[in-house]
C-alpha cells in the first residue's frame, strides 16, 4: 500500500505542459481590462486558476511544511497572496 504522504507528493503531477499553462493564465490575465465583463472570460479565468493552484498546491505545500518545520514565518508571506485568489475563485459562472 502506498503511503498517504507519497500520494500528496504526485498528486501535482500533471500531462500537459505546465509553462503553456503559466503563459495561459498570464495571458487570461492580462486580457482582464478588455474583457472582464464577458462571462466566458471570468469562466475560463477562474477554471485556468483553478487549474494553475493545484500544480502550484504541491510547491507552495512543501513550503509550507518545511516553513513549519522549521518555525521560519517568513516564508509563511507566500500564503499572504492567497485572499485575492480566493476572491477570483469564489465566482461562479
Amino acid at each position: 500500500m502506498e503511503s498517504p504522504n507519497r500520494r500528496l507528493l504526485f498528486a501535482h503531477q500533471v500531462w500537459y505542459n505546465t509553462t503553456e499553462l503559466a503563459v495561459a493564465w498570464d495571458e487570461l490575465l492580462n486580457a482582464s481590462s478588455q474583457l472582464h465583463s464577458a462571462a466566458n472570460y471570468r469562466h475560463d479565468l477562474v477554471d485556468v486558476t483553478r487549474q494553475a493552484l493545484q500544480v502550484l498546491g504541491g510547491d507552495l505545500y512543501s513550503t509550507i511544511v518545511t516553513a513549519f518545520k522549521q518555525r521560519n514565518i517568513t516564508h509563511f508571506q507566500y500564503v499572504l497572496s492567497l485572499p485575492d485568489l480566493l476572491i477570483v475563485l469564489a465566482h461562479s459562472f
